[in-house]
């Protein structure tokens, strides 16, 4: 984050424009002491590549401390860590520019063996002393290659100038024109891989070959045997490619998921669930040596996740299966001169500071008192008429079967002009108590014998333990998001005028634009005020 420009510019204004102090600039940028001294420093971030004239600086350390080594008593220890790093640089050097990077190596050559050595180098070479002191003599037998020593015949075949003609016998290397366009025009590790091969070929001794490409004997003798089994294309395959054929390996799949169906505690391991770190010890022991990345693309490729369990809303009413298909029958046929109504009660909730999501400023942190001194308690009992998406509603002292007569009353009055209404709420206690169904029985048999006008009422509970069907907590929902969370009223009236006003608003959409319960609904609700199964109206996050 440090090396971005516009970051930079802003905390040297900041210092040293507007006077702040590191301390406190550190502070609100969240940056280190040290990262805003080094920004004073300099006006502009530090470039991510490397230049070539610091790679070329280091290059020339090595070759200084190189020769150096060469009079010591005992330089091999030095003399080692020494080359390596020289190698490490010689490789950066001839990525970054090769023409000026082989000028500087044949100037390194000339520092590490002396002028008289420098004769057994080519541009770009490497140092003939390779961890001894001295010029060691070519060797017979494979080591003395043509046009010159063996190190010599490396460093042309790694820049590019060895071709077909050139290689005299080693034209019957299977892939050589391949080999050699690596070489050319590849990446530094295909560069070095096509190397190898070809050195090898030619019967130069793996220390050689290692010290010269700068890789290690384990490679070497590594991308020996990947070509000698696959040719060309194994050599040159990707390593996810290679990784990949054991995740593929239909006896290792069968293994992890059989070990996957079986329980931890099945194979001693006190854990309800499994972790990367045993299924790979379990199979491990049962004779499947896998890494936990085969364990992970054998698992993803078959559509396997971590997953946290959820929690659902379930009904346990042995008739619910019955009473589900009433209300969706009830619905399928309902007239014009019939009304259904899902009743139910918001609350009670204390009148308090609220929490909530909300947009907020740059360094900002929304805060809610874990103790506040609740300013009044507020139950809202209220009745959603689906066909026409109208709700009725009033704030209650308490939670009882006083209210659900108060409700009957009120809609009995309200919708005088329909000839009967259905009244759908959850299985409370005091939604289901003998006193509220003996009225219903009175206010029929009043209809009946034609003493009162009115709806007849019908009564469509839903299943025990099934809240989460009552259409209307789609709307308490949607009501508590847009104006109980993120809210701090003063008094119960300010809580009560916001709802009034709220319902209101909702009940005049929808009066000029008329709507049968579904589809697009009124604020931010978390489904559709229809009755449906799949529904789950009932948001846990605004608990009640």
């Amino acid at each position: 984050m440090h090396r971005d420009p516009k970051q930079w510019a802003y905390v040297r204004r900041l210092i040293l424009e507007e006077g702040a102090s590191r301390r406190g600039v550190s502070r609100k940028t969240r940056l280190s002491r040290g990262t805003v001294r080094k920004m004073l420093a300099s006006p502009r971030p530090p470039s991510r590549a490397t230049p070539l004239n610091d790679a070329a600086e280091k290059l020339l350390e090595a070759a200084r401390f190189l020769a150096a080594q060469r009079y010591s008593i005992d330089p091999t220890a030095y003399r080692r860590r020494a080359l390596y790093q020289w190698g490490r640089t010689r490789d950066l050097v001839l990525k970054l520019d090769r023409p000026r990077g082989a000028a500087l190596l044949r100037e390194t050559a000339e520092v590490i063996n002396g002028t008289t050595a420098a004769t057994e180098l080519n541009s770009g070479g490497w140092p003939s002393a390779s961890l001894g002191a001295g010029t060691r003599s070519s060797r017979p037998g494979g080591t003395r290659a043509r046009g010159g020593t063996v190190r010599e015949w490396l460093d042309r075949l790694q820049r590019g100038e060895m071709r077909i003609p050139d290689l005299g016998d080693l034209d019957r290397i299977e892939g050589l024109p391949l080999l050699l366009g690596r070489i050319n025009n590849g990446t530094l590790r295909q560069r070095k891989k096509a190397a190898v091969v070809v050195a090898d070929r030619r019967g130069i001794p793996i220390r050689i070959i290692a010290t010269s490409l700068s890789v290690s004997r384990v490679s070497v003798r590594k991308y020996m045997r990947v070509f000698t089994v696959g040719g060309v294309e194994a050599l040159f395959a990707s390593s996810r490619r290679i990784g990949g054929r054991r995740a593929e390996n239909e006896q290792v799949r069968k293994d992890v998921f059989t070990l996957l169906h079986e329980p931890p505690s099945a194979v001693g391991i006190n854990r309800t669930t499994w972790r990367m770190a045993d299924l790979t010890q379990v199979l491990r022991q049962r004779g499947t040596p896998v890494c936990a990345q085969v364990v992970r693309e054998i698992t993803r490729s078959a559509g396997w996740r971590w997953r946290r369990a959820r929690r659902v809303l379930t009904s346990t009413d042995p008739e619910y299966r019955q009473k589900v298909h009433h209300i969706q029958s009830v619905l399928a046929e309902l007239q014009e001169t019939e009304a259904f109504f899902s009743i139910d009660e918001f609350g009670p909730f204390s009148i308090r500071a609220q929490g909530g999501r909300a947009l907020v400023g740059p360094g900002e942190i929304p805060t809610v008192p874990q103790y506040q001194k609740s300013k009044g308690c507020l139950i809202m009992t209220a009745a959603l008429e689906l066909s026409r998406n109208q709700i009725t509603h009033f704030y209650s002292p308490r939670k009882d079967t006083g209210e659900m007569l108060r409700m009957l009353a009120e809609l009995i009055q309200q919708y005088k002009h329909k000839s009967r209404i259905y009244l759908s709420w959850d299985a409370a206690s005091w939604h289901m108590s003998k006193m509220l169904h003996n009225r219903v029985d009175r206010h029929n048999e009043a209809i009946i014998k034609g003493e009162t006008e009115g709806p007849a009422v019908a009564l469509a509970p839903l299943p025990a333990g099934a809240q989460f069907l009552n259409v209307i907590e789609s709307v308490f929902s949607g009501m508590a998001r847009a104006i109980i969370a993120n809210s701090n009223y003063g008094s119960i009236d300010e809580a009560r005028a916001a709802i009034n006003r709220y319902v209101q608003d909702r009940n005049a959409k929808f009066r000029t634009t008329p709507k049968r319960a579904g589809g697009a609904i009124w604020g931010s609700e978390r489904e559709p005020p229809r009755f449906s199964e799949s529904n789950n109206c009932k948001d846990p996050l605004y608990y009640r």
